[in-house]
């Protein structure tokens, strides 16, 4: 009878002293073998149900005094206790085990990194002393290092050494000492020229992760790469498209600065990437135009603009897309005035051909108090421009072909830049700012802008990418433009822009 109290105190609940049917039931089938018919026989020969609250009275009928039970599926008090107390102290075993191994291996791990942490700082603080490299570099890097760490000893030797007649403050001069001391400027030119091409050839495989843990490899040269550039390549290698990337060091605690270069930061560190998209997250205006029963929808504020001379606004549906036309005096006001401050995108498909003989000037936004005063996108006899800044002389809509095009305006920093599906043409000086109230038009003029489809304007400055995201996400199955003889003609040009402006850079440098 012992064993079956003891028992019974291990199985019972403390709070009530009681044991459940259930409980028991599950433990005489799974560690003692108990088929369920025989389960059912222990307890409705002794009167219970397995639904059953059991006291300890309960508990000894089962199995003790005045049990009916007999035979194979008999259990004995003191076999069910033994079995019951080896079966605890199985479990308590392997929990200790368990949490020996668990201990172990913590230790283990924080033994190994605190040795990985030692040697790290053994070859940095090798690296500051002895200008060594790490153990497991191969044998061309040792050698390049082995060179380089040569030619600095070398510079180092020339700056010291003891020049007393070129050293005073003045010398006599002759043409032969002249000729040599230029010779001398040229030659460290070149080493300069020299050390920075093996400046840029030290490259490594630079892989920021974003938070989703996906990697974005990229090889880059540390030494003389920025981020800026380094963000831009990545655009470009992993086509991300208008999303605009944020390099983070140091677990994400410190946003790396666009003109430092990558050697700025630990690189063998966590490097993370976060991708933004500020020009879609600031769309201030669209209208579709794509229901030509309500063509004053605007998307963004989910109101009704209103039409001034409806009667001389024609819905279009031509060559894939959908629009409208602004004919005449025909005006669209806003439903809510939007600013134009210090960073704006502006947006729309138009058709060509457009005429510019018959009709000189064509207005695309405007103030509605103001007319004429904010006339940000205006064509005159088919020249781009801001009423109030320029135009682009070099170019002209009548050089595109027929069909749809893609016109993008961007102003930041007092410049205003125009693109045409998706290639920059060209920028003026100056930069319209302030309310837009009304499009297709200036109030009571006949400067209607003409046919146009999807216009968008943004609050932030969109960049070339950003500019041609916009582009295919308003029409992803574009056809594109025929080649025009304009394309390779501004292509050119901007190219000697770009040449012209790196070697601005360099002298700037020199």
């Amino acid at each position: 009878m012992a064993s079956l109290a003891s028992a019974f105190s291990l199985l019972a609940e403390p709070a009530t002293n009681c044991l459940c049917g259930h409980k028991l039931a599950s433990l005489l089938k799974d560690h003692y073998g108990y088929s369920s018919s025989e389960i059912r026989s222990l307890f409705d020969k002794s009167g219970f149900s397995t639904d059953a609250v059991l006291n300890y009275e309960d508990f000894l009928r089962l199995f003790g005094k005045g049990s009916e039970t007999s035979g194979a599926s008999a259990l004995s008090g003191d076999a069910f206790f033994q079995h019951l107390t080896a079966r605890l102290r199985a479990e308590v075993d392997a929990k200790i085990r368990k949490s020996q191994a668990d201990l172990r291996q913590r230790y283990d791990e924080a033994l190994t990194k605190q040795r990985r942490d030692f040697a790290n700082s053994l070859d940095k603080l090798g690296a500051r002393l002895f200008g060594a490299t790490d153990s497991s570099a191969d044998d061309a890097h040792a050698d390049s290092f082995a060179e380089a760490s040569a030619l600095k000893q070398t510079l180092a030797k020339l700056r010291t050494a003891a020049r007393p007649h070129l050293d005073r403050t003045v010398v006599p001069f002759t043409a032969e000492l002249a000729l040599t001391l230029q010779e001398v400027v040229e030659e460290t030119q070149v080493l300069r020229s020299y050390a920075e091409k093996c400046l840029a050839a030290l490259r490594l495989e630079f892989v920021p992760v974003g938070i989703t843990g996906r990697e974005f490899p990229i090889k880059v040269s540390p030494a003389v790469e920025t981020v800026q550039a380094v963000k831009r390549r990545l655009r470009e290698e992993h086509d991300l498209g208008g999303s605009v990337p944020k390099l983070c060091a140091s677990g994400g605690a410190v946003v790396m600065k666009d003109s430092d270069t990558l050697m700025s930061y630990d690189l063998a560190a966590d490097i993370s990437i976060i991708l933004t998209n500020p020009l879609m997250d600031n769309e201030l205006l669209r209208f579709r135009f794509d229901n030509p029963v309500d063509l004053a929808y605007e998307e963004v504020s989910k109101q009704q603009g209103t039409f001034e001379r409806p009667e001389s606004v024609i819905p279009v549906d031509t060559l894939g897309r959908t629009g409208i036309e602004f004919t005449g005096r025909s005006i669209l006001r806003l439903p809510n005035e939007i600013q134009l401050a210090r960073q704006w995108t502006v947006a729309l498909w138009m058709l060509a051909p457009i005429d510019v003989r018959h009709h000189n000037f064509r207005d695309l936004l405007d103030s509605a108090t103001q007319p004429q005063s904010r006339m940000a996108v205006i064509l005159d006899r088919g020249r781009l421009g801001c009423y109030n800044s320029g135009y682009i002389e070099a170019w002209n809509v009548s050089q595109l072909s027929d069909g749809w095009h893609h016109l993008a305006v961007v102003g930041e920093n007092q410049v205003t830049t125009f693109y045409i599906d998706g290639q920059e043409i060209g920028c003026v000086q100056g930069q319209p700012e302030g309310s837009i109230g009304v499009v297709g038009n200036s109030v009571g003029h006949q400067e209607s802008w003409g046919v146009m489809s999807d216009l968008r304007i943004f609050g932030h400055a969109a960049d070339e990418f950003q500019v041609r995201q916009i582009l295919q996400e308003s029409w992803p199955d574009w056809p594109g433009p025929e080649v025009d003889n304009w394309q390779s003609a501004v292509a050119a040009h901007n190219q000697i822009g770009q040449e012209n402006d790196q070697g601005s850079d360099t002298d700037s440098e020199q």
